[in-house]
């Protein structure tokens, strides 16, 4: 059994919820390392109780890979003023176009034709409406609203295990669904002020270039 901490983005951690603490069966305190603890220890032991439960054969014949480069515009002023200042030296710099040339990837697992494994290596957080579906396209206080919905990268894939992997081979920030992107008031879902994401993310538009880059390697043949 392989654990893999998908590196989606959009705070799916429990905030709020009051995991208790098996040793003090106490609430474990808020913004503790314990309170962390006890949550990777929930999800261990789950994890450790499916061991037997749910295990598959699979006769894995072929192995398909794939990989694009994709240029994602670079539109963050704070990421723009970090590659001015030299921040960025030693590494991967932005371009004089003012993009970045980040790697999507595609591993196919298959048996006997069939696709068994699907995983999407994407170059960064990506919100997790991406990744399964449910981009709100229409909410008025967006930059961008009735900007197309990106098409689910895991509804892209047809195997009967579906997984997407952040943080593959680069870390360009949040990755955000442009018609949910927020930088200015008024603000998406009611929010009274900006919302997190967009400070670090490179811009509005990585998300469709991802996934449009992502889909074409599905499709290749």
């Amino acid at each position: 059994m392989v654990f893999v901490n998908g590196a989606v983005g959009g705070m799916q951690s429990p905030l709020g919820a009051k995991s208790i603490d098996p040793r003090t069966k106490q609430p474990a305190p808020k913004d503790s390392f314990r309170f962390a603890e006890v949550v990777g220890e929930y999800v261990a032991d789950h994890i450790h109780a499916g061991w037997g439960e749910t295990r598959a054969t699979l006769n894995i014949d072929e192995i398909v890979y794939r990989e694009a480069m994709v240029k994602i515009p670079v539109t963050n002023p704070g990421f723009e003023m970090a590659a001015q200042a030299n921040l960025y030296k030693g590494r991967k710099a932005v371009l004089a176009d003012k993009t970045n040339t980040s790697p999507v990837g595609y591993l196919r697992l298959s048996a006997a034709g069939k696709p068994q494994v699907e995983v999407a290596l994407i170059p960064g957080e990506m919100y997790p409406e991406l990744s399964a579906g449910g981009v709100v396209a229409d909410d008025p206080g967006a930059d961008f609203p009735g900007a197309p919905a990106e098409p689910a990268i895991k509804k892209m894939m047809a195997a009967p295990y579906r997984m997407l992997f952040g943080l593959a081979n680069d870390e360009i920030g949040y990755i955000i669904p442009k018609a949910q992107w927020d930088e200015k008031a008024p603000y998406t879902f009611g929010a009274q002020k900006r919302w997190y994401g967009e400070v670090n993310s490179v811009g509005p538009d990585a998300a469709p270039e991802i996934a449009k880059a992502f889909q074409a390697l599905v499709r290749a043949r």
